[in-house]
């Protein structure tokens, strides 16, 4: 009788065909990917020189802007991927390509960003920054979908509506998007705003926060969580 192969545990290799993949190598080259683009941002800020650099050095505002913004934003997608990573007990390929699609975007970072810190009254730059930003939002919708509808998760901490409260989180980045790319047609600096809010919402604790912490939730969103349980369970009848 043929044997089974063992069931890869948690950060354990697992075999998909000749290629053996490690979780935490995957990681690990997120953290590079993001550290090295992250670093690479600051580069499109080039100080000013000569007589009247206090001055010029106001007029570089938008790199200024655009690099807090970037950065942020790439600080929020690495702690997306950590977090859907803490789920994951095992990798096979779909799984390890869609990470790669995932880094060659993030990788774009500093090119988009360096688009829009100098042309940021242009409505093109604009909309070129936000579809980079709304594919970065479907690659990770994709990662998530994928994860929990095939079984790849530590089925023991996710619940369904953890399923739930992360695809409504994950799926806010991209509407934003859409938002700023519509109003750069009238206004590119509240465009840029728009974007800027981005960071703002992903800072702010959510459910999805306090059941990744293992942490129960504050008394006062008790009721509320249970509310949206119930009408959740009633849109699936």
């Amino acid at each position: 009788m043929q044997q089974r192969p063992p069931r890869a545990r948690q950060g354990q290799q697992v075999h998909l065909g000749l290629v053996k993949v490690n979780k935490n190598r995957i990681e690990a080259l997120s953290d590079g990917v993001f550290a090295i683009a992250m670093t690479l941002l600051v580069l499109n800020i080039q100080p000013p020189d000569g007589d009247g650099w206090v001055t010029k050095l106001l007029g570089l505002w938008p790199g200024l802007l655009t690099y807090v913004l970037s950065f942020a934003l790439a600080g929020v997608y690495w702690v997306s991927q950590h977090f859907q990573f803490q789920y994951i007990k095992q990798v096979n390929r779909p799984l390890l390509w869609i990470n790669l699609l995932y880094l060659l975007l993030i990788g774009f970072i500093p090119f988009s960003t360096a688009l829009l810190s100098r042309h940021w009254q242009d409505k093109l730059a604009i909309i070129i920054y936000g579809c980079h930003l709304i594919a970065i939002g479907i690659v990770v919708y994709g990662h998530w979908w994928y994860v929990t509808s095939s079984k790849l998760l530590a089925s023991e901490q996710v619940t369904p509506h953890l399923v739930r409260s992360a695809k409504v989180r994950i799926i806010i980045s991209p509407l934003i998007c859409l938002v700023a790319i519509a109003i750069s047609f009238f206004n590119p600096l509240i465009s840029l705003l728009c974007y800027a809010v981005i960071p703002i919402v992903y800072i702010i604790p959510s459910q999805v926060d306090w059941h990744w912490t293992g942490r129960q939730q504050p008394p006062t969103s008790t009721k509320s969580s249970q509310a949206e349980e119930e009408s959740a369970s009633l849109i699936e009848e």
